[in-house]
């Protein structure tokens, strides 16, 4: 379930990034940014953060999104 994988590791980019694009998916875009943004600041290279950073900003903030989606 996904409280079991509430609290994710705080250095593991990935970890935050699968956590942001679960959340994503079940629509809770408050908290999968929140994960999201940890893991692009863990990752700033890891061109998977940056796509789930994408998906959770993009049904508020679809400019910013596309921001994202393009590093």
């Amino acid at each position: 379930s996904l409280e079991r994988i509430g609290a994710v590791p705080s250095r593991s980019w990935l970890a935050h990034a699968i956590r942001a694009d679960a959340l994503t998916n079940l629509g809770r875009h408050e908290e999968a940014l929140a994960s999201a943004g940890r893991a692009v600041e863990l990752g700033p290279r890891e061109a998977l953060a940056w796509h789930v950073r994408a998906q959770a900003r993009a049904p508020r903030d679809p400019p910013s999104a596309l921001q994202d989606a393009d590093r």
